[in-house]
Parts: C-alpha cells; sequence; structure tokens
C-alpha cells in the first residue's frame, strides 16, 4: 500500500563505508524534520573489504589515482570503526534534538551491502543506499519505474529533492511496448524497452540520486538493485522494500 504524501516516514540510510554514507545523508537532511518518524544507519561491512588483506605484497588504488601497499587487517578494522562512530553520530545529530518525535537506531553487520539492507529495509518506507559521487557536479534527481506511473510518495520525493538541485526531474521508464506506455507518464520521461537500455543511459546521465519503487519495477530484487547502484554512481533511495525479492 502506498503511504499517503502527508505521512511520516521511516527512512533507512545503508552504506558500505562512512564516505558512501555522505552523499545519503546530505540528501536525506534536505527533508524537514517533520517528513520523519524514525532515521535508521546500517553500516554494512562487506567480505571484499578484508579479502585484499589475506593476500601478500598486494596494492590499492587511492582516491588520487596512486597504487599504495594494501592497509593490514588491524587499520582495516580501525577505519571501519571509525566510520560506524561518524555515521552513528551523523544519524543521532539529524534525529535530534530539534526533533524530539523522530526515534533513531544504528546497526553495523556484515555481508552484501544491498542484501543485508533489504532485508532490513523491509520494516522501513524508505531505503536510502550511500554510494560517493563519480565528480563534483551538482547532477538530476532521476525517476526510474515500469510501465506504471510512480506513486505519491516517490513523486513527492522527487519533487522535493528537484528543488534542492534546482533542476527538473528526469523520467525513465522501462516497458516491453515502449512507445505505447509512453501516454502513461508525463511528457519529460524516456521510455525503453530493456533494463539493460536504461542502465546504459543512466550510465551516461550525472544523477545526485535514483528513485525507484520495487513494487512498480524495473527493479525488482536485490540483484537487479545491485546493477542500478553500480551504473547510477549516486544513492539510490529505495521504495516498497517490503516487496523485495531478496
Amino acid at each position: 500500500m502506498t503511504p499517503p504524501t502527508h505521512q511520516r516516514m521511516r527512512v533507512l540510510i545503508g552504506a558500505a563505508s562512512f564516505v558512501d554514507a555522505v552523499e545519503a545523508l546530505h540528501i536525506a537532511n534536505q527533508f524537514p524534520h517533520s517528513f520523519y518518524t524514525s532515521l535508521g544507519g546500517l553500516l554494512i561491512e562487506e567480505p571484499d573489504t578484508f579479502a585484499v588483506c589475506t593476500l601478500p605484497n598486494q596494492h590499492v588504488i587511492s582516491q588520487s589515482g596512486t597504487a599504495k601497499q594494501a592497509p593490514a587487517l588491524s587499520e582495516i578494522r580501525c577505519m571501519i570503526a571509525a566510520d560506524a562512530r561518524a555515521f552513528k553520530q551523523s544519524i543521532a545529530m539529524m534525529a535530534g534534538p530539534q526533533n524530539k518525535n523522530t526515534q533513531w537506531v544504528f546497526e553495523q553487520n556484515e555481508g552484501n551491502l544491498v542484501t543485508s539492507a533489504l532485508r532490513t529495509a523491509a520494516k522501513w518506507d524508505i531505503l536510502i543506499l550511500g554510494h560517493r559521487k563519480a565528480n563534483a557536479f551538482k547532477g538530476n534527481i532521476i525517476t526510474l519505474t515500469g510501465p506504471r506511473p510512480m506513486n505519491d510518495a516517490m513523486e513527492m520525493t522527487a519533487q522535493k529533492l528537484s528543488l534542492v538541485a534546482n533542476k527538473d526531474p528526469i523520467g525513465f521508464f522501462v516497458a516491453p511496448d515502449g512507445g505505447a506506455s509512453q501516454s502513461l507518464h508525463p511528457a519529460h520521461t524516456q521510455g525503453f524497452r530493456t533494463f539493460e537500455d536504461c542502465l546504459a543511459a543512466i550510465a551516461r546521465t550525472n544523477a545526485l540520486a535514483v528513485l525507484v519503487d520495487l513494487h512498480n519495477g524495473p527493479v525488482h530484487n536485490h540483484q537487479t538493485l545491485s546493477l542500478l547502484l553500480e551504473a547510477a554512481r549516486c544513492p539510490v533511495i529505495v521504495f516498497g522494500t517490503l516487496r523485495a525479492q531478496i
């Protein structure tokens, strides 16, 4: 069931690092505090984070593009602990004290980011998957739907975020009949016959965030959501998590 647009939302932010969480936190912070009834943070330690430490003479590429010796396991543990503290403090600051009616929670788990986040988000209204932006330029808000138009909550969120971005939202939809479904969508949307074609278009677009509803599609499970997050290279805001096929 689509929640009414005036209803306060339970919003969960999931990320594999605090660097990835920062963009999602920034997006969530654009909403008035009356938007939230609960605010959650979920830091996921992915197995790949530790795999490089188990192999000898391994190097990693830094954000500046230079190769350096891979950190030791103890260093990784310290970085994760620091990420958890920063993430938890950010959630606590967003939740109060200016809005004492907003409950907040922070969890730290191990596993795959998307799978773990979807499993936890089944009890939340909105999931925001964090991802560091690929560039410093402010992007557009993208709405991704199936053949049917987006629900009220997703449309309201897209409109609010587009005001922050000072850009009109871009609508993408996937439908096998392509143009035949265009009449169900606003004029500024673009249709694709396959999910793969749509992902390619998203990858070419500088996005601030991508919004998707798992009930509407074309994303329904952790595999397709992972592909979307990888193509978007920005936070993905997920509705309909109760319908997720994990």
